[in-house]
């Protein structure tokens, strides 16, 4: 089975491994693919359709988006740096809503957060 690997997101500082073993469908919305070192009588046989070693689901830090409010509520009370990810076609309006709805309801301060990132349904909170 044909596998999305992109090296190039694991360094860096938020949303590491956004693309790691996402399905082609994720990837044709957001990627080019370099047809110029790839035979196209090879292109066939590569696809990636499944989300069953995607990297956030398979280390268990993938929260469906119905699930995002409370999540975030929770997170962000315990006072600690997290990373999780909800749909890939998330929509960034609907995540800033939550977030927000989330961070008041949490109590929390927002000048005690240090960042906030997202990408392709990966959220990075970093917390001062």
């Amino acid at each position: 089975q044909w596998a999305v690997v992109d090296v190039t997101t694991n360094d860096q500082d938020i949303c590491a491994n956004a693309v790691l073993f996402v399905p082609d469908e994720v990837m044709r919305g957001f990627f080019a693919e370099e047809t110029s070192y790839l035979l196209d009588s090879e292109l066939y046989r590569m696809h990636a359709e499944s989300y069953d070693d995607e990297f956030y689901r398979y280390s268990g830090q993938y929260v469906p988006v119905s699930e995002v409010k409370d999540y975030l509520a929770a997170k962000l009370s315990g006072g600690q740096d997290f990373t999780f990810r909800t749909d890939c076609n998330v929509e960034e309006d609907y995540m800033i809503t939550m977030f927000s709805e989330a961070l008041a309801a949490s109590g929390v301060n927002p000048y005690n957060l240090e960042g906030v990132g997202m990408f392709l349904g990966v959220m990075q909170v970093r917390v001062k």
